[in-house]
């Protein structure tokens, strides 16, 4: 079993620090690509802002929309009560930017942080090459892509990266 083992390469903490940086920018960088190519496109844009591309992202900022304006009906069917759209209402309170613009760049900011426990399971292999390859692969593999573009607004943005944690925590622990 000598082809499976895994040379051992740590670098200190703060290189460590700067490729998942690294990984992170480009993984953002990456998936701005569908932001330039939808916003040359007119229809694709409202209220200077260009809208998200699924129907589950409107559902969840119905919820955030409520929680603003502190207008949830008992029995409407919104969301009101869901993570995806109290993270927003306060990411909108509390920073200068729209709830039009935080539900578009959410899926980006949120979803390329998967970056980070990719590259902490390298570490936890004693590897941060095989870590930093992974984050900056794994950041843009196409289906994951796909679920984290910018403007698709959905519970994929938060799920994902949630689970690829405990999947390193798993990893860290045996």
């Amino acid at each position: 079993m000598n082809f499976l083992s895994i040379s051992e390469i740590k670098f200190s903490n703060k290189i460590a620090f700067l490729l998942v940086l690294i990984a992170y920018i480009f993984s953002i960088w990456f998936r701005y690509y569908y932001f330039e190519w939808a916003s040359s496109i007119d229809l694709f844009i409202l209220n200077g802002t260009l809208m998200i591309n699924n129907v589950d992202g409107y559902y969840y900022a119905s919820g955030a929309k409520e929680i603003l304006n502190n207008s949830h009906v008992v029995g409407n069917l919104n969301p009101y009560n869901s993570f995806p759209s109290i993270l927003t209402a306060y990411i909108v309170k509390f920073l200068p930017f729209s709830l039009d613009e935080v539900i578009l760049w959410m899926p980006a900011v949120f979803g390329s942080l998967v970056v980070i426990p990719l590259f902490l399971i390298g570490r936890s292999l004693k590897n941060d090459i095989l870590g930093f390859c992974s984050a900056l692969i794994g950041g843009i593999v196409w289906s994951y892509y796909n679920r984290t573009m910018v403007g698709y607004y959905d519970t994929d943005l938060l799920i994902i990266v949630f689970l690829v944690f405990i999947i390193w925590s798993i990893v860290e622990y045996l």
